[in-house]
């Protein structure tokens, strides 16, 4: 199955919320198999924007990135090259594993609205 890599990365903070729930078994095994599935996609989207970020973000005299509190600030003059090049990497289509949950399954997890949307291309009815 094919997604674009900005989906993909909204699990990332499901798997931190889920993962030390304890779960039945089976359910157990399919989260793991979707979750390991996942990690090199959120190692690949971290590492790609980490060089965007460093690429278009102003630096002061000693090199580091300069901020505007939690804000990175980027580079006003090269503000739409950083835009292309990020929404190129969002829209990035990856595979994803072939895992299919059911709601019954998902019943024993506390999923927001949002949690279940990001869900709905793998939930088989």
């Amino acid at each position: 199955m094919k997604l674009i890599i900005n989906d993909v990365i909204k699990f990332k903070p499901l798997y931190e919320k889920i993962k030390s729930q304890t779960l039945p078994i089976q359910l157990t095994y399919k989260m793991s198999k979707f979750f390991k599935g996942l990690d090199s996609d959120f190692d690949f989207y971290a590492q790609e924007l980490k060089k965007l970020l460093d690429q278009y973000s102003e630096k002061d005299s000693s090199g580091a990135i300069m901020r505007d509190g939690e804000n990175i600030r980027l580079k006003q003059s090269t503000l739409n090259e950083f835009n292309e090049a990020f929404n190129r990497l969002s829209n990035l289509e990856v595979d994803v594993p072939d895992v299919k949950f059911t709601v019954d399954e998902l019943t024993d997890i506390k999923l927001t609205v949002e949690d279940f949307n990001a869900f709905l291309p793998f939930i088989d009815d």
